[in-house]
């Protein structure tokens, strides 16, 4: 009997479950690559000389080497291997989640997201390439907005992004007020207009990829079944966590003193998150650090060793 391989539910332009066709719009610069954020987000140190840089943090984590995993590089090409016929469609579904910049990109100019096409990771590409490279970055999670978090629509990678406005007027979320001046700065660097928001402190933004419904295909690619395969954000939902902590409260720990969350200009505040995302995988980071070469790796070697 042919095995059944299990692959992401098709999404729409959203990334929503179901069918749809894309929104047309001028995506322009719609994604920026992180160093337009580590410029003023790194070099973040506590007077006890610990280094809680958010750049840096991130850059080591494995929500920045999500396209670099090589177990889901593999997985991805024994699935398209196995089921040619609806290849294009498996690479689209994964790509949702682990390339989701350049996935969200091709949509909404009426494509498909694509994995093979973007590797090797190499540092000069094209911008698609690149932003598939920074995987799961900055403008990435703090452009989603709070349409739909927590429900059906917003899972499997079921996140909105606005692709209609403007660059120098589109919203990227964070927690705190920025002052006038700031915001300017911020416009300058990324063309984006920093917004406060609590969305981006809830569980519920990390539900929308965290919460993931698969298709079980046949030996021809015809889809046989449906069931849940990640649920993460479910079982906490449904846990005692739910009343007392969120997903961020544990894999974005907050700092025990007030801290600048830049490095030039900027206040000491309450409530520092730390970029870390420490999770349950501590052997993925040792092979990125020993295979930096070929998984076309820029997190420093001692950044890496920390994640263990």
């Amino acid at each position: 009997m042919a095995a059944v391989v299990f692959v992401a539910l098709a999404v729409t332009a959203s990334g929503a479950r179901g069918g749809g066709t894309p929104a047309l719009a001028n995506p322009g610069q719609l994604f920026v690559t992180s160093d337009r954020c580590l410029g003023c987000h790194n070099d973040l140190i506590t007077p006890s000389g610990e280094n809680v840089s958010i750049g840096s943090n991130w850059r080591s984590s494995m929500m920045a080497h999500a396209s670099r995993d090589p177990y889901w590089q593999a997985s991805v090409r024994r699935e398209t291997i196995d089921h040619p016929s609806v290849g294009d469609q498996i690479q689209d579904e994964c790509a949702a989640c682990h390339m989701p910049m350049a996935r969200y990109r091709a949509r909404i100019q009426g494509g498909q997201g694509g994995v093979f096409a973007h590797m090797p990771i190499l540092p000069t590409r094209t911008r698609q390439a690149i932003l598939a490279a920074e995987a799961v970055s900055c403008s990435m999670c703090h452009q989603i907005r709070e349409d739909n978090l927590g429900t059906e629509a917003s899972f499997n990678a079921g996140f909105v992004v606005d692709h209609t406005a403007p660059l120098g007027e589109r919203s990227i979320f964070g927690p705190f007020q920025v002052d006038r001046g700031r915001t300017r700065l911020m416009q300058s660097a990324a063309q984006v207009v920093p917004t406060k928001s609590e969305h981006i402190q809830k569980s519920e933004l990390c539900g929308s990829c965290h919460t993931l419904y698969t298709h079980a295909r046949g030996p021809s690619g015809e889809v046989t079944g449906e069931l849940p395969e990640q649920m993460p954000y479910l079982e906490w939902l449904y846990s005692d966590y739910a009343s007392e902590k969120s997903c961020q409260t544990c894999h974005m720990p907050v700092l025990d003193r007030p801290m600048a969350i830049s490095a030039p200009l900027a206040k000491e505040r309450d409530g520092f998150s730390r970029h870390v995302f420490r999770g349950g995988n501590f052997l993925m980071p040792r092979i990125f650090n020993r295979y930096r070469t070929e998984l076309g790796v820029t997190a420093l070697p001692q950044d890496l060793e920390a994640k263990r």
